[in-house]
């Protein structure tokens, strides 16, 4: 009888301690914060003419490594590309004498960015959310978080950041996902976005 006892109350033991470890999980999940993959994705500028200016080909290769990752790791539809324009300047015998027109070349992606849709936006200004067609296009899905890499930290992803924050998104940024002129400016920008209410996130994170 003593051992039946016992063993009932071992057995009530281990279901009261599943019981606990199952609402504890449930309560640690919920507290979690959303995947990677339920936030929006903002790849700044990785074009070819701008990496080259700041990367060897070795370095360009491995940086590309690094965004293609998240780019995997984050719903095909969350992906948004923006590019920079390239105006030039030309002179001409015959009127107009001074014109300016597009250098498309040098506004493509880099070859080696892994493009999975065709959400792909131009910028004239350094802040993304300048442009009215992104602005609508976020706003027609809702979006609420988003991720910003690219270059430079110190033009405009920290530009675009400000730019989301003034429009109410929770801005998140990827340090190792963000070039700079120097490691030192790069680090003091991404610090001031920081105390301004943008998000960190470790590469870890995805």
């Amino acid at each position: 009888m003593f051992n039946n006892h016992t063993k009932m109350k071992s057995f009530y033991n281990v279901c009261l301690l599943i019981i606990i470890l199952i609402i504890t999980s449930s309560q640690v999940f919920s507290k979690t914060d959303n995947p990677p993959s339920d936030k929006y994705l903002l790849v700044l500028d990785l074009q070819d003419y701008y990496l080259k200016n700041s990367l060897n080909n070795n370095e360009a290769e491995a940086y590309i490594s690094v965004v293609n990752e998240l780019i995997s790791k984050t719903k095909k539809e969350n992906i948004i590309y923006i590019k920079s324009t390239h105006k030039v300047l030309n002179l001409s015998l015959k009127p107009p004498f001074i014109y300016v027109t597009l250098d498309t070349s040098a506004m493509q992606l880099n070859e080696k960015l892994s493009i999975v849709n065709q959400n792909i936006f131009i910028k004239e200004k350094p802040n993304a959310f300048s442009v009215d067609e992104l602005t609508e296009f976020l706003k027609s899905k809702n979006v609420e978080e988003i991720i910003i890499v690219g270059l430079l930290a110190e033009e405009c992803v920290y530009k675009t950041s400000i730019g989301g924050l003034e429009n109410n998104y929770d801005v998140f940024i990827v340090p190792h996902a963000i070039l700079g002129k120097s490691e030192k400016s790069k680090n003091k920008k991404i610090e001031k976005l920081r105390e301004k209410g943008v998000n960190i996130l470790d590469i870890s994170y995805f």
